[in-house]
């Protein structure tokens, strides 16, 4: 399997996901550059790729076993060096992931990733007025219509700087929710894909 994942519109089967595949795409296709999107309000958004950010995203955080690291430097070098792999994660908490089928959903579109960035072509915006059943703090949720079912990269702006978004989760939207929760929908009227 590619570990660049160019133009992948659908998600993976969980027996082939490899999370150092992923890392070294996350970190070659996806750190490497910077997402520049003008909304058609004429906001700006800017998002801005960490490695540091890579477990949180794929939503590794939810594991016992990653819990226990206390930097994600250490856990991006565990998995470099297989010793955190998706096999063993789910073979020794498989309940992690029969609790909660989005993040089996997370892991399996992560590979969607460059495809959305893209693509992207609507972002929602948040709105402190909605509430709804999840943790997940964002500003926005960036979307495209090329990917088979509705994947969203939700991105938070960094505090004093309104422009640059840091990438907080993946989310796959299977019964249109956000839709549902009647965001603010605005067009991205400009995309533009920056080498660091």
């Amino acid at each position: 399997m590619s570990i660049f994942f160019n133009g992948t519109t659908k998600k993976i089967s969980i027996s082939k996901i490899n999370l150092k595949e992923f890392f070294e795409f996350y970190k070659k296709e996806i750190c490497q550059y910077r997402f520049k999107y003008i909304l058609e309000d004429n906001t700006e958004i800017i998002v801005d790729f960490r490695e540091r950010n890579f477990s949180h995203i794929v939503g590794l955080h939810k594991f016992e076993r990653i819990k226990k690291y206390k930097v994600s430097e250490e856990i991006n070098i565990d998995i470099l060096n297989e010793k955190i792999t998706f096999k063993e994660l789910r073979s020794n908490e498989s309940e992690v992931l029969e609790k909660n089928k989005e993040l089996g959903d997370r892991i399996a579109y992560f590979p969607v990733l460059k495809t959305l960035l893209e693509n992207a072509d609507t972002a929602l915006k948040y709105d402190l007025n909605v509430i709804w059943n999840s943790k997940i703090e964002f500003s926005f949720l960036l979307r495209t219509e090329k990917i088979t079912v509705i994947v969203c990269l939700a991105v938070k702006e960094i505090k004093g700087n309104k422009k640059i978004c840091v990438p907080v989760s993946l989310l796959v939207d299977r019964n249109n929710r956000f839709s549902k929760m009647k965001l603010k929908e605005l067009k991205i009227i400009e995309r533009n894909i920056i080498k660091k």
